[in-house]
């Protein structure tokens, strides 16, 4: 069993809302220089105070930056696109809220002068790209990691569309108050990517979008003996969320499961355990593989028990790796052999 010398020393780990490690095995560093183009997921509730609401940040280190931001909505739809300026060691902030989105969705940030689809950013224009979301009423603001269309720091070949992986784990208090915790799934559609698939961008991955293959998003629930609890399927419709305890299952509530802890620990992959999609195989160490791929973030809420009104906020993207190297050991419904493979997503 997984032993913590004291529980709340756990979860203060898992508020702390810090960025998933970046290494040169699969992804680049979301927060470094982004050239081609970024994808930037954003909540809305419209332009107002009393809800949801998105900033994006843009820094442009190397050149005036000339960009053309499309909007696409929760489910992948094409909105509009607008011209956004960023002058040279400048930044600008521009809202999807002031820009006339009003929903929630995904933006896509490139080049000017491409007309109706934007043209790639080149290296010698590579800019920085963050998002803050804010949410007054619930005192929150939650830093958004782009999708870097292309790292251009990375060795060849690049890395591109990081940190989309096949693979995410998230730890979890067990989801009764005074904590809640929501996930939330990033999958790029295809309506997305045909943004990106002119002359100069890099073939994306195979994305895990629920349309294309429904429930293609899979999970393990683990009780503190490392034993399954449940297997269940999420569907990531472009930008989906669900809370632990209702929107899965309410054994993500049940205090007697994740004793002495408290804590749950669970898995979220592309291939399913219950044998309907064939099962990965690496014949050769190295070899090309293209999975699909997804990328999310954990949001635990703590309401004050002490001072009415009170809550605590902690909020990051989720660890991720490739699929097939989170089933290394081999023990996990024996459906993958012993061997780790870097560079895979």
């Amino acid at each position: 069993m997984r032993k913590l010398i004291v529980v709340l020393i756990g979860v203060s780990l898992l508020l702390m809302a810090g960025q998933a490690s970046a290494v040169n095995n699969g992804t680049g560093d979301p927060l470094g220089l982004i050239s081609s183009a970024a994808i930037v997921p954003f909540w809305s509730n419209g332009p107002n105070p009393t809800g949801d609401n998105t900033l994006i940040e843009v820094t442009s280190p190397l050149t005036d930056s000339f960009l053309h931001v499309v909007y696409f909505d929760a489910s992948c739809n094409r909105l509009f696109s607008k011209p956004h300026f960023v002058s040279w060691k400048g930044a600008a902030v521009f809202s999807p809220d002031v820009d006339g989105v009003n929903v929630t969705g995904l933006a896509v940030i490139g080049r000017a002068g491409g007309g109706f689809d934007p043209l790639p950013i080149p290296d010698s224009g590579a800019i920085h790209v963050r998002g803050l979301w804010f949410n007054f009423p619930a005192d929150f603001v939650r830093e958004i990691d782009p999708i870097a269309v292309t790292s251009p720091e990375t060795p060849a070949p690049r890395q591109t569309y990081s940190p989309l992986r096949s693979a995410a784990s998230f730890g979890a208090p067990v989801d009764t108050g005074p904590f809640a915790t929501t996930i939330f799934l990033i999958c790029p559609g295809p309506l997305v990517l045909s943004a990106l698939s002119g002359p100069g961008y890099p073939a994306p991955p195979l994305i895990a979008y629920a349309p294309a293959q429904p429930g293609f998003i899979f999970g393990v629930l683990y009780d503190d003996d490392e034993d399954v609890l449940i297997d269940f399927r999420l569907p990531c419709n472009c930008s989906s969320m669900f809370q632990l305890s209702t929107d899965i299952s309410p054994l993500y509530g049940d205090v007697f499961s994740f004793l002495p802890e408290f804590v749950s620990y669970t898995e979220l992959f592309t291939y399913n355990l219950a044998g309907v999609f064939p099962v990965p195989t690496v014949t050769t160490p190295g070899s090309p593989l293209n999975p699909r791929t997804f990328t999310g973030y954990r949001g635990i809420t703590v309401t004050d028990t002490i001072w009415p009104g009170g809550t605590g906020d902690g909020f990051g993207r989720l660890a991720n790796g490739s699929a097939y190297n989170y089933r290394v050991n081999g023990n996990d419904h024996d459906l993958f052999g012993p061997f780790f493979v870097p560079g895979l997503r």
